[in-house]
């Protein structure tokens, strides 16, 4: 079963709503857990920095659960693979036109999810 969690903001603080969020993503997924970082609706000059703050509040909010991560590739061959290799994708916010126009490369996108 596919479940999807919605954050309104502001993810990459470290706060007690935030570990509550990174702690829920990794509810009920075996250890270790290979996680899909995808940033697209990011400023590539953000793109890095964010992964390593989310990086941080992951194993912050799970502790005792291995975690492998990767960061999402511009080529649409291996972020399809990606996608086969994860137990979870993390969909950063940002600019939803930006993550459309990236996304539109994937029109198989939900089977490949």
């Amino acid at each position: 079963m596919t479940k999807y969690i919605l954050h309104g903001g502001l993810s990459a603080e470290d706060n007690p709503k935030n570990i509550k969020f990174f702690s829920e993503i990794l509810n009920g997924i075996s250890s270790p857990a290979t996680i899909l970082m995808v940033y697209f609706a990011r400023e590539q000059e953000k793109r890095q920095g964010l992964f390593n703050v989310h990086k941080k509040l992951f194993q912050k909010s799970n502790p005792d659960h291995k975690m492998f991560f990767l960061y999402a590739s511009d080529n649409p061959d291996q972020f399809k693979e990606q996608i086969k290799q994860s137990q979870i994708m993390f969909i950063e916010g940002g600019s939803s036109l930006r993550l459309l126009d990236h996304l539109k490369r994937f029109p198989n996108i939900k089977e490949l999810i």
